[in-house]
């Protein structure tokens, strides 16, 4: 799928082994996971972000921003 943008924001879409870094280091925060997740949620690794983004990919398309 191509890259979707509206001339400021551009969407692609999630290649897990290219973007696993990035993830590890967004879903990895205790503040971003607190915010977005709740408090009392523990940061997310790599087998987690794994299985999450298999049921995403199972039920649409994932993207992400680039």
């Amino acid at each position: 799928m191509a890259i979707l943008s509206d001339g400021e924001i551009r969407l692609r879409p999630v290649n897990l082994k290219d973007d696993m870094n990035s993830f590890l280091a967004w879903y990895g925060s205790p503040e971003v996971i607190h915010y977005s997740e709740g408090p009392n949620v523990k940061p997310y690794g790599k087998d987690v972000i794994e299985r999450m983004f298999k049921v995403l990919s199972e039920i649409g398309e994932g993207f992400g921003f680039c």
